[in-house]
């Protein structure tokens, strides 16, 4: 469930990551070749450093952690209801019920709320 978990995750945020740290990087190449002073070479330099081992823990080292040590699935209203899980049938349908009236903008009694 975990391996799925962190698979998904990195299918999903795995490209906008690279993305981001491919833009900073070729950002950074320019004040790197362009800078005349010491001190924007210096710092062009090791904010690539820090992107580069910021790319490398995100996509390696992060999925591979959370998918060894990462949080307990998170079971939905039906495994709840099927299992008896935490708060039962009724503690999972409540909530759901709470969550979507206060979407749909209903309050108590299915009465829609006063615009404030």
């Amino acid at each position: 469930m975990r391996d799925e978990r962190a698979r998904d995750a990195l299918k999903e945020m795995g490209r906008p990551i690279f993305q981001g740290g491919i833009s900073s990087l070729l950002g950074l190449v320019l004040l790197y070749i362009g800078a005349s002073s010491y001190i924007f070479v210096v710092f062009a330099a090791l904010l690539m450093c820090v992107i580069v081992l910021g790319l490398l823990h995100a996509i390696f080292v992060l999925p591979v952690l959370l998918s060894l040590f990462g949080p307990a699935p998170v079971l939905s209203v039906n495994d709840e209801a099927g299992h008896g899980g935490a708060g039962g049938e009724e503690g999972g349908l409540e909530m759901s019920q709470t969550i979507a009236t206060k979407r749909s903008g209903k309050g108590e009694g299915g009465k829609s709320r006063p615009d404030d």
